[in-house]
């Protein structure tokens, strides 16, 4: 009968124990994709400008950006962007103060609060607000008023006996002279 040494079996026990322990705490904080939730983003004021100019380069922006617009309200859109399996809902105020974009919140960003009270979510977040405030600050700055145009469909084209199957296209690629 083979007997196991109880100081050896006592000591892995141990190590299984607190290994996920120690594991887990540093997950959150050392993930590489995460970074400190900044709540708010102000776009700045451009003196001058309207709440109707302001709401006019706030619906560019999300438009460009393809962000939906859930509420509208004086002086405040909520606004909602899904990205796949990803979704953040953000609050746009605006006004005498210009605007300033707002985390509410969102699923599948890895959103966390850590230990000593940091936020951290993925940072994706971080270049899609970056992204649309750059859009509107464009916007009240150039006087963009309409939303951009939709892209092209994507047009499949089967490829000659070759056998390469097939390949996606743009509209613009197969007009003359195109690209």
């Amino acid at each position: 009968m083979l007997r196991r040494s109880t100081r050896h079996s006592g000591i892995l026990s141990v190590i299984f124990a607190i290994f996920p322990l120690i594991a887990g705490t540093g997950a959150a904080c050392n993930d590489a994709r995460l970074v400190p939730l900044n709540r708010t983003m102000p776009v700045g004021i451009i003196v001058g400008t309207t709440a109707e100019q302001q709401e006019k380069a706030i619906e560019y922006g999300l438009a460009q950006r393809r962000w939906a617009i859930v509420q509208k309200t004086p002086g405040r859109y909520v606004a909602q962007l899904n990205e796949r399996a990803l979704r953040v809902v953000i609050n746009l105020d605006y006004g005498d103060q210009g605007i300033v974009v707002t985390y509410v919140d969102s699923s599948e960003l890895r959103y966390t609060r850590t230990e000593d009270g940091r936020e951290l979510i993925h940072r994706r977040y971080a270049s899609w607000i970056r992204s649309l405030v750059g859009d509107i600050r464009n916007a009240l700055q150039n006087g963009y008023s309409n939303p951009p145009p939709p892209a092209p469909p994507a047009v499949t084209v089967m490829v000659g006996p070759e056998g390469r199957g097939p390949t996606t296209l743009r509209p613009e690629a197969m007009a003359p002279g195109g690209g």
